[in-house]
């Protein structure tokens, strides 16, 4: 389809093959004709350059690529346009995780406490959506994860019992909520045991996950790989058109795990 006369199917084709993460397989010549397909899909989505989809949207790409400095200032970009849309900064958040599992010492644990706080700003703009829809079961699940990532096991219950309420059908939703309350019956039978992630700002933070990163158990492993290739965000960028946030692939898995793992 990057060969095909027309145009869209162009453009389409170049936005699967980075978000699949197939790009990075391709050919030098193949890469080069995704960059020029997506250098329209820029141009379209700069015409709303007023909304910060259009800048997550780029973002996206751009981090598909590997492209991780431009995807970081697109992210901050979007933030800084409508500081109070939800979405860039969960991303941004697990860039840079993922930018400070490949970096050491203080730049590392840097990256890391910035990670932290975007996901602080961003636990009251999931809450305030919670609130808004409360029948929509992938929203109740969104901020169901992000309490559990904030240490609020018993307020993150609430929200995935309610998102397996509202879709029974849909088998991570239940599985989340089975192993959140096995969690917590477990952490309260063994106090001493090790509590989830909770995003706060103390000094002391980025120096305890820099040493807990540096001999990590196989599964945290996996969970810390899968939750930095969640983005719980995507939309459809090479129409240009901000058409809201909806969950990515994987990210249902991502919650299980990290539930499993903690």
């Amino acid at each position: 389809r990057l060969r095909d006369d027309v145009r869209v199917l162009r453009i389409e084709a170049a936005c699967v093959l980075v978000a699949s993460g197939t790009y990075h397989n391709l050919s030098d010549c193949e890469k080069t004709r995704v960059s020029l397909a997506l250098r329209d899909v820029k141009a379209s989505l700069m015409a709303a350059s007023d909304r910060a989809g259009a800048h997550l949207g780029w973002a996206m790409l751009c981090e598909g690529q590997g492209r991780f400095e431009e995807s970081v200032e697109a992210y901050q970009t979007a933030i800084r346009v409508e500081p109070n849309t939800t979405g860039p900064r969960s991303n941004l958040s697990s860039l840079l995780e993922n930018l400070a599992s490949q970096r050491s010492g203080k730049e590392a644990a840097d990256l890391i406490s910035q990670a932290d706080q975007l996901r602080v700003e961003e636990l009251p703009l999931l809450e305030r959506d919670a609130n808004l829809a409360p029948e929509n079961a992938s929203v109740q699940y969104r901020f169901g994860l992000a309490l559990y990532l904030a240490g609020r096991m018993n307020e993150a219950l609430e929200r995935l019992e309610t998102a397996a309420e509202l879709e029974p059908d849909v088998p991570d939703f239940t599985r989340a909520r089975d192993l959140l309350k096995q969690k917590i019956i477990e952490t309260e039978a063994d106090p001493g045991q090790p509590s989830p992630p909770a995003d706060t700002s103390t000094a002391d933070k980025p120096t305890k996950r820099s040493s807990a990163r540096s001999n990590p158990s196989p599964c945290s492993s996996l969970c810390n790989e899968q939750r930095n290739r969640s983005v719980p965000y995507r939309q459809s960028c090479y129409r240009g058109i901000y058409s809201g946030c909806r969950l990515k692939p994987h990210t249902h898995q991502v919650a299980t795990l990290i539930i499993e793992c903690w």
